[in-house]
C-alpha cells in the first residue's frame, strides 16, 4: 500500500532561530521518517510531497505521527494531509449480469482496492464525484444491455402472459433502473462505514481471522443463507410498513416481466440490503477490510440483483420439486398478488426461508390472475417517489 502526503512546516512566532524538523511515521509495527527540513527563523517552507510505502499485516492497523524538532526540544509547526492512498478493495457493490457481469466483477477486483487501514474507504469515493459518477452511470447501461439480451428472449419464448416489449411504463422503470442503481450506493456509504468500523473495533479478531480462513465455496454459500435472512426480514418489515408501488400501467394488472424488479423506493433498498449486509460483516463472512472476504458481498448482492429480475420475469417456469429450494417466477409472482393470500414469498432465492417464518404460499398449478395493490398511486417517477 502506498501513501502519498503533502507537508509543509514553519518556525513558531515568539521562537528565534533555526529549527530542524521531521515526521516519525509508524503503520503497525514498521516506522518512517520523513526527510529532514531546516527552517529559517520565522519563515515558512513550501509545500513538499512525500511517498512511504506500507505493508499491511493485519485487517486493521493503526496509523500515527509524531513530530520531531532537534532545537531545545521545541515543537516543530507542520502541516500534513494525505492526498491519495492507492486501494484495492471491491467495496462498491457491483452491477453485473450473467456471463459479461462475472468478467465486470472480476476486473474490478484486480484494478480498484484496498487500504486495509481505511476498512470503510472505497475507491469510488476517492475518485472525481463526475468520473465516479460517469463510471456508475455507464456500468449501469451496460448492465441494463446484458438484462435485455438475456431476459427478452426469454420472455418471448417462454411467456406466461401476452405483454409488449415497449409497455407504457417502460421508460419509467428504465428511469428506476438508474435511480435504484446509484442512489442507493451512495446512501449505504454512511452506514456501512459505520458498520465496518464498529466490526473492525468491536468484534472478536480472532473468529473473524477463524472465518476468513475458511475457502470461498463454504463462506460464500453461508453468506447467501444468512443474507437471505436479513434480506426477507427488510424485504417483511419494508412491507408491513410501507405500502409498495407496482407500475401504474393497468395492462400490468395482468402480469409482470423482468424490469418490474427496478421499481423499488430507494429508502427500501437501503433498509433492506442493510438488513442482509450487517449480519454478514458481524459474523466476518464478508470483511471490507480484506479483498478476498470482500468479494464475498459483492457475489452476494451479485446474485441476488440478477435473481431478482429473473424471479420477476414473465416466465412460467417452475423448476419442478426444486422450487422449494430455490426462487422461481411462479414462487415470486404470489408476492405480488392482487388477491388473497397476500403478504406472502419474501424470499429473494430462498423459498425456504418463508416456510421457516411461515409466508410461504405456492399452488401446484395456479398462478395470480391480477396483480397490485389497492391504493392509488401516481403514474409520474417524482411523485411516486416522494410517495413515502
Amino acid at each position: 500500500m502506498f501513501s502519498r502526503f503533502i507537508r509543509r512546516q514553519a518556525s513558531q512566532v515568539g521562537f528565534t532561530g533555526a529549527t530542524t524538523e521531521q515526521w516519525k511515521v509508524t503503520f503497525g509495527s514498521q516506522t518512517f521518517l520523513s526527510t529532514l527540513q531546516n527552517d529559517p527563523e520565522q519563515a515558512f517552507q513550501p509545500w513538499t510531497k512525500q511517498t512511504m510505502q506500507f505493508t499491511a499485516s493485519a485487517t486493521s492497523q493503526l496509523l500515527t505521527f509524531l513530530s520531531q524538532a532537534a532545537r531545545m526540544g521545541l515543537p516543530p509547526l507542520f502541516s500534513w494531509t494525505v492526498s491519495r492512498w492507492t486501494l484495492r478493495s471491491p467495496s462498491t457493490l457491483m452491477y453485473a449480469g450473467l456471463g459479461c457481469s462475472f468478467l465486470i466483477v472480476a476486473w474490478r477486483v484486480r484494478n480498484s482496492a484496498p487500504d486495509r487501514s481505511l476498512p470503510w474507504t472505497s475507491s469510488a469515493i476517492l475518485q472525481p464525484p463526475l468520473l465516479a459518477f460517469a463510471i456508475d452511470f455507464l456500468r449501469l447501461c451496460l448492465w441494463l444491455l446484458v438484462l435485455m439480451i438475456v431476459f427478452v428472449p426469454l420472455e418471448k419464448h417462454s411467456a406466461l402472459h401476452p405483454q409488449k416489449l415497449f409497455r407504457k411504463a417502460f421508460l419509467t422503470d428504465v428511469a428506476y433502473c438508474f435511480l435504484s442503481g446509484l442512489l442507493p450506493k451512495l446512501l449505504l456509504v454512511p452506514p456501512l462505514a459505520i458498520v465496518a468500523w464498529v466490526v473492525t473495533f468491536s468484534s472478536s479478531r480472532r473468529v473473524h481471522s477463524q472465518v476468513a480462513a475458511l475457502p470461498l465455496w463454504i463462506r460464500f454459500p453461508a453468506a447467501m443463507i444468512v443474507g437471505e435472512i436479513g434480506f426477507y426480514w427488510g424485504h417483511r418489515w419494508s412491507h408491513e410498513f410501507r405500502s409498495y408501488a407496482l407500475p401504474c400501467d393497468p395492462s400490468q394488472r395482468r402480469g409482470m416481466d423482468w424490469l418490474v424488479n427496478t421499481r423499488a423506493h430507494p429508502v427500501d433498498l437501503v433498509f433492506t440490503r442493510l438488513c442482509g449486509l450487517i449480519p454478514i460483516y458481524v459474523l466476518g463472512l464478508s470483511q471490507p477490510t480484506a479483498s478476498e472476504c470482500g468479494l464475498v458481498s459483492v457475489l452476494v448482492i451479485l446474485t441476488g440483483t440478477f435473481w431478482c429480475f429473473f424471479i420477476h420475469a414473465n416466465l412460467k417456469w417452475r423448476f419442478g420439486p426444486l422450487a422449494w429450494l430455490v426462487a422461481t417466477p411462479s414462487f415470486h409472482h404470489w408476492h405480488h398478488t392482487y388477491e388473497e393470500p397476500r403478504n406472502k414469498n419474501y424470499a429473494p432465492i430462498l423459498p425456504w426461508i418463508d416456510a421457516i417464518f411461515g409466508t410461504y404460499h405456492m399452488p401446484r398449478t395456479e398462478w395470480p390472475s391480477k396483480y397490485g395493490i389497492d391504493a392509488a398511486l401516481p403514474c409520474a417517477m417524482v411523485a411516486q417517489v416522494l410517495n413515502l
